[in-house]
């Protein structure tokens, strides 16, 4: 199947949960998620590089409400950051979204190489950001180079080291 036929009957169907989708005609890795959050799920389309954020259940009878205001807030700040073209190849490609069920399925995004780690490749998307937005080159942002102007969490982020 294509990811076009996929999407297609997704949204045909509308499915809301993983036997919803099965029955659509698009199967998920229920026996292998592809992560999971505080509010959500991740389960995988069986043979196309899709991923479907299922909202999960609070514990409170089975309220799903944060789980599916998560994915609105979450579809909303990627839709105003796609207002901005220099954003746009940082963004993950949404193909379908139920805001009601808290439903989305988007495009899947390997994790890096063991050879990376993820705090050096967020100073390489700092880097080309600040490249796209002003034409400095930057070269050495990491999280020995970075303080903040008042040394307490959630304070502003300074670069203290911009020599290469």
């Amino acid at each position: 199947m294509h990811i076009r036929t996929a999407i297609r009957r997704i949204k045909k169907y509308r499915p809301t949960t993983p036997a919803e989708f099965a029955w659509a005609g698009v199967p998920l890795y229920e026996t292998k998620p592809v992560g999971a959050g505080v509010f959500r799920e991740v389960l995988g389309v069986v043979d196309l590089p899709l991923v479907v954020k299922f909202p999960i259940s609070d514990g409170k009878d089975g309220n799903i409400s944060d789980g599916r205001r998560h994915t609105n807030e979450e579809v909303c700040r990627i839709n105003k950051l796609s207002g901005f073209p220099k954003m746009r190849k940082f963004l993950p490609k949404i193909y379908y979204h139920d805001p009601k069920a808290g439903v989305v399925v988007m495009r899947w995004y390997p994790d890096y190489d063991k050879d990376y780690e993820e705090e050096d490749m967020l100073g390489h998307m700092i880097q080309r950001l600040v490249y796209d937005m002003t034409g400095v080159m930057l070269s050495d942002v990491h999280t020995g180079n970075v303080r903040s102007h008042n040394g307490k969490h959630g304070g502003r982020t300074i670069l203290i080291d911009l020599g290469y």
